[in-house]
């Protein structure tokens, strides 16, 4: 998983990750500050991921998320073919276990006795 947030929001960045996982995110292990005056509006948020299964895009689809085919963004080393850019979902799968960077696939059952 991907953040991308302009110099002026790094700071509210930092405390809402850190406020959600108790620790801080890392400087390009999928935390990167973009340029002032990009096209970005202050958050980028980006789940990259490969579905081993068709069921996982259509029921992101069912539940509202539009995974689109990566084209090779820029942060995106990690060879996964397609990327669901929201906040919102961001936000639960790092409520779920998911952090910054790459990431296992997180069991329900194992969440649930982590919790």
């Amino acid at each position: 998983m991907i953040a991308e947030v302009l110099p002026s929001k790094q700071d509210a960045f930092i405390y809402d990750y850190k406020d959600h996982t108790g620790e801080n995110p890392v400087i390009e292990q999928g935390f990167f500050v973009g340029k002032q005056g990009t096209k970005t509006w202050g958050f980028g948020f980006r789940v990259f991921f490969e579905p081993k299964e068709d069921w996982v895009i259509e029921s992101l689809y069912k539940i509202g998320y539009e995974a689109t085919f990566n084209k090779k963004h820029p942060y995106n080393n990690l060879e996964f073919p397609f990327l669901v850019s929201d906040e919102e979902l961001f936000w639960w799968l790092i409520d779920y276990g998911y952090r910054l960077g790459e990431n296992e696939p997180i069991l329900f059952e194992e969440y649930e006795k982590n919790k």
